[in-house]
């Protein structure tokens, strides 16, 4: 069995942990653009948010190696 479950699992909890203030931050965003959702609707804070899941992302694979 490989380890890539345990590494995902690991990354979702880093991306939680460290980024939980962005992730609420976009959700907020999006709840008060009240279903005129588009493309561009809170572009900024989806942009924060995918910004810390890369450096998540990067943090697992420099630890997994």
């Amino acid at each position: 069995m490989t380890k890539e479950p345990r590494r995902m699992s690991k990354l979702f909890a880093d991306m939680l942990k460290n980024c939980s203030h962005d992730i609420q931050t976009y959700g907020s965003c999006v709840a008060q653009v009240d279903g005129l959702l588009n493309r561009n609707a809170c572009q900024q804070e989806f942009a924060k948010v995918r910004l810390c899941f890369q450096k998540a992302t990067k943090n697992v694979k420099a630890v997994s190696r």
